[in-house]
């Protein structure tokens, strides 16, 4: 899997990025605060995958995924499947305090859950980036895109 080039802002380019968690690791998550991130999202998605009895899609945002130095946690998506779309507040819950329970509050892990079909939050709407952070892009307004990584487990 080709791993995409980090833009001249620190990000991934506008758009959703297949990547496996060796290629997130080698890209992001190889060294200091990162790769002790990186070991607790590992344990994090092998719980996940031990009890999900249907695949989950998994997306990656946040700083974490980018070139700045101030990377504190990982923002994780879960994209709900169509029989949890009416319980997706539950569903937050359950899997945050499970996520909590077991990797304790230091784990660092900022969760959303993403429901296909919802208009005011999309997949796109996770590849905008704040404007507190436009600065990152010499405010210019046009240039706040960025891209997110798609799991593949």
């Amino acid at each position: 899997m080709a791993k995409p080039a980090i833009t001249e802002c620190g990000v991934l380019p506008q758009g959703i990025h297949e990547m496996t968690r060796n290629d997130v690791r080698a890209l992001f998550g190889d060294h200091g605060h990162r790769a002790e991130l990186w070991s607790k999202f590992d344990g994090f998605i092998e719980r996940l995958s031990s009890t999900a009895a249907i695949p989950l899609s998994i997306y990656l945002d946040g700083s974490f995924i980018t070139a700045w130095g101030s990377c504190r946690d990982i923002d994780v998506i879960l994209e709900a499947r169509d029989f949890e779309c009416g319980h997706i507040e539950t569903l937050k819950m359950l899997v945050d305090s499970q996520v909590r329970r077991e990797f304790l509050d230091d784990f660092g892990v900022k969760l959303h859950i993403y429901v296909p079909g919802l208009k005011n939050r999309d997949l796109q709407w996770f590849q905008r980036v704040k404007p507190e952070e436009a600065w990152r892009f010499g405010n210019e307004i046009g240039r706040l895109q960025k891209g997110i990584v798609r799991l593949s487990l």
